[in-house]
């Protein structure tokens, strides 16, 4: 028999569970981190109501996989999305690559230009270019901060910082984008939501980051707190009243427009708001800073902005839902308690922005997104000038969990230059050479969909397979952690069944040459692995 501790993908709050080594049973436990204040005293009435489930029915022989399956199981409608097209973030219009043909994700805005309508927008940006080749078409949004750009100068203190607020004067933005990060159509409306919807630090004063970009020089950024349910406990307008009556009405006005892409989830849901008017309005629980999350006053009471992310994505989604449209969000991580794994279950698409090297040697955070998104598309956006073997190794883990990557652009084709410091990287010339080889056999991986119990087990710990498709028509990655060796296999007949006559097909291979046998799979056999060798086989 099994035990398995699990919290609703709807109930979000931090927490830790696991194994207590400390007592003679190894018993488990789920420690929760909820915070109480009297100022919470509208929808939580200053309480923490909270749920888990215990679970005694999953098989053992799969483990935390099978019990990973029930979950989605129980809780289908936050694992299902409405997306049936897959391939790779975009960043630019399609006509901007040598290879549009792999690109189905459309981060919509990099080429707004100065279009006052989203008509305007839509053209300037190439959105039916998207509709010919059957791209979704997914604009720009950020709910996490407003900002005031092109300062003479960086204040220098919080009384500096309010004065140039207060006197910044600039003609409407109308559209949110790589270019304007922060939309807005009335200067006093822009000012008036930064002063409801603004997150206070712990001493009172409203949150600022003075930071100078690439798109706003000299600037001044307020994180928001984004929860719809604001506007009916403190002044309007809010952040939320604007993006979710205004902005997101007029871009979804478009009729190529196939949702909406939300940024920045991980940077700006990681400040802890003190603000108390702002209690009455949450949903999810108070929690506190600890060492564990340190972005904030350790131990005082206050709502972790993550979490207020988490109720606008919630209102985004059923309103996205209801005319078919599709959620794309940016900024799912792994570290702090339970990384942004409650924004990822709100999401149809997953994104997940980070430097080539960590895509290359983070197996743990890879399997992380995949647990996460269950059979939703993992889409990476990668920065950096890896090497060439750094590269071929962000691959291999692409392929065995189904995460899509792309560069963003910003060096072409060429994923490395020479580095300032006059180290001699090897430059990898063509991306094109890459996504020509695997990303036909990657978006027939995410068609197929990720199956959290293979079936099939290796006799090597360090051999790793992932299955994706039904027992009947399945996709096996095989990927060598470890050294060079011949793999046997043991098939489960309760997963795979053993009478059926079965054949096996190589697809690809990477660092190897294709096996002599691919059936040696289905337990008939070996695989000669190589050390860092991949293959992925088509069993039907």
């Amino acid at each position: 028999w099994s035990i398995t501790y699990a919290v609703p993908p709807d109930e979000p709050c931090r927490f830790e569970m696991g194994v207590d080594p400390g007592t003679e049973s190894a018993d488990l436990f789920l420690r929760t981190k909820f915070a109480l204040s009297p100022e919470a005293e509208g929808r939580l009435d200053s309480r923490a109501p909270f749920r888990f489930r215990v679970d005694l029915g999953a098989d053992p022989e799969w483990g935390l996989r099978e019990a990973l399956r029930r979950y989605y199981d129980r809780h289908d409608e936050w694992f299902s999305t409405p997306v049936d097209r897959y391939g790779l973030w975009q960043v630019l219009p399609l006509d901007r690559y040598e290879d549009p043909e792999y690109f189905v994700f459309h981060e919509a805005g990099r080429f707004v230009g100065d279009a006052k309508t989203v008509d305007e927008y839509a053209q300037n940006d190439g959105w039916e270019l998207d509709d010919e080749r059957g791209s979704y078409t997914l604009p720009y949004t950020i709910p996490g901060h407003r900002e005031i750009t092109h300062l003479n100068e960086l204040p220098e203190t919080h009384e500096e910082t309010m004065n140039a607020f207060d006197e910044w004067d600039r003609d409407p933005v109308p559209f949110e984008s790589f270019r304007y990060i922060s939309s807005f159509r009335d200067l006093e409306e822009l000012k008036s939501i930064v002063r409801n919807s603004g997150i206070h630090a712990a001493d009172g004063t409203l949150e600022t980051v003075v930071r100078n970009t690439d798109w706003g020089q000299n600037s001044v950024t307020f994180p928001m707190n984004p929860n719809p349910h604001l506007g009916r406990d403190v002044e309007t307008p809010t952040l939320a009243e604007y993006m979710l009556e205004t902005y997101v009405p007029d871009l979804l006005s478009q009729p190529s427009c196939d949702g909406v892409y939300v940024d920045s989830l991980w940077g700006w849901g990681n400040f802890f708001n003190y603000r108390e008017e702002h209690f009455r309005a949450a949903t999810v629980p108070l929690t506190y800073a600890d060492e564990r999350l340190p972005f904030g006053e350790n131990g005082r009471p206050g709502l972790y902005n993550a979490f207020s992310h988490q109720e606008y994505l919630r209102a985004l989604r059923e309103r996205l839902r209801e005319e078919d449209k599709v959620l794309m969000g940016n900024g799912i991580r792994t570290t702090g308690d339970n990384g942004r794994a409650f924004n990822a279950f709100a999401l149809d698409v997953l994104g997940v922005e980070l430097d080539v090297r960590d895509a290359a040697n983070a197996e743990y955070d890879a399997a992380f997104y995949r647990a996460v998104a269950c059979g939703k598309p993992v889409l990476s956006l990668t920065h950096g000038t890896p090497s060439e073997a750094e590269f071929a190794e962000m691959w291999k883990l692409a392929l065995l969990y189904g995460i899509a990557p792309t560069s963003d652009g910003r060096e072409g084709n060429a994923m490395h230059e020479p580095d300032p410091d006059g180290s001699d990287l090897p430059l990898i010339a063509n991306q094109d050479e890459y996504r020509e080889r695997h990303a036909p056999v990657l978006e027939r991986l995410m068609e197929a969909g990720w199956a959290p119990v293979t079936g099939v087990r290796a006799d090597d710990s360090a051999v790793r397979i992932e299955r994706y498709g039904s027992t009947d028509d399945a996709h096996f990655v095989v990927y060598n952690t470890g050294d060079a060796a011949d793999i046997a296999f043991d098939v489960d007949p309760a997963v795979l069944d053993a009478t059926r006559n079965r054949r096996a097909e190589c697809l690809m291979t990477e660092g190897q040459r294709p096996p002599d046998d691919p059936d040696a799979v289905l337990g008939d056999g070996t695989l000669r692995l190589e050390d860092g060798g991949l293959i992925v086989l088509h069993v039907s």
